[in-house]
């Protein structure tokens, strides 16, 4: 797991310990933030530490506090951590992604593109958040070219959304 915002880094850590799912190593966290390059950040928080974002404007003006964090490519990691090699095989399988990120989810992917591409992720949970449709429609190709399918769109609140067909995206 990644979490650049120390606040929730923390809780994180503690919720790991408090579940005993540290125990094995088969989660780790890192301070960091992710993106499609390496570099420091202003993180904007707020009133929920949960929702903090590298948009500011995505935050109640009144509650904005910015923080530099450090951001990294998650095809870096992977590489660092053996999950892929140099060449871009896999080595353990990944049986869950999980991207919830507040609008960056285009530059996470592209960050992690080698390990998305590589097939060692089984599945991939994308919370988006970006409001550009254009935008969405290279995020969701990127997957689809890279052998993932949509099973379920659904609205903020977990509605199915109606206005849009599984197909018509796949």
């Amino acid at each position: 797991a990644f979490e650049p915002y120390p606040v929730m880094h923390v809780r994180v850590c503690e919720s790991l310990a408090l579940n005993g799912w540290d125990a094995d190593d088969s989660v780790r966290m890192y301070p960091y933030g992710l993106a499609n390059e390496e570099r420091v950040m202003q993180l904007t928080t707020g009133k929920n530490p949960g929702m903090s974002s590298f948009y500011e404007d995505r935050l109640a003006k009144a509650n904005r506090k910015a923080i530099s964090v450090d951001v990294v490519r998650l095809d870096s990691i992977a590489e660092q951590e053996g999950w892929i090699d140099g060449s871009g095989g896999g080595g353990l399988p990944i049986h869950l992604m999980k991207i919830d990120v507040e609008g960056y989810e285009d530059f996470v992917v592209m960050g992690g593109a080698r390990l998305i591409q590589s097939g060692i992720v089984s599945n991939i949970i994308l919370e988006n958040s970006i409001g550009e449709v254009a935008q969405v429609v290279a995020l969701l190709d990127s997957l689809y070219r890279s052998g993932y399918r949509v099973h379920a769109l659904l609205s903020v609140n977990g509605d199915i959304l109606k206005k849009v067909s599984i197909s018509d995206v796949n």
